[in-house]
């Protein structure tokens, strides 16, 4: 049996820094808890009126076929619409906020 049959994947959301920084001060054992509210929504204000989409550095869908000596020909060509569609699709999700 594949090793992949005892383990189950665990799925890790990413923190935003604006959350991760919220977060410690939720733990900060000098404020309240209302104190900390406030100041976690002062930051996330900011966060939001401050903060500018980029465009990611690098495609959302990278692939290097190292064995494309081996393929069949025209392998390649058949590939790229695939991956193409794939990177399409993830950039959509991304910028539809569900990725």
């Amino acid at each position: 049996m594949p090793p992949s049959h005892f383990f189950t994947t665990v799925v890790e959301r990413e923190i935003s820094p604006v959350e991760q920084a919220i977060s410690d001060l939720r733990t900060d054992p000098r404020l309240s808890d209302e104190a900390a509210a406030k100041i976690g929504s002062v930051m996330r204000d900011l966060y939001d009126a401050l903060a500018q989409d980029v465009e990611p550095s690098r495609p959302a869908v990278a692939c290097h076929l190292r064995a494309t000596n081996v393929m069949r020909p025209g392998a390649a060509q058949r590939l790229a619409p695939l991956l193409g569609d794939m990177q399409d699709e993830l950039r959509r999700l991304v910028e539809a906020g569900e990725l």
